[in-house]
């Protein structure tokens, strides 16, 4: 089933909340939540959140994915 959003923060917070189990957006919209550790949805273990947070900081501060980001006018701090 597909649930419309009007927009992408809506749509995070829904999949944040449990409300639904997967959103699909764009990496300005996620970035803050992956910093912060919270691209989860509600009551998933520590330890998994943990280890989401950590590979997604070592996929988006890659040397490849920095230069695209670059390329674009962006950067991963």
């Amino acid at each position: 089933m597909a649930v419309h959003f009007k927009g992408g923060g809506p749509g995070l917070i829904a999949a944040v909340s449990g409300e639904v189990g997967v959103t699909f957006t764009n990496i300005a919209e996620t970035s803050v939540l992956v910093k912060a550790g919270m691209l989860a949805p509600k009551g998933t273990p520590q330890a998994i959140v943990a280890l989401l947070n950590e590979k997604l900081k070592a996929t988006m501060t890659s040397r490849d994915q920095s230069k695209r980001f670059e390329e674009r006018g962006m950067r991963a701090d």
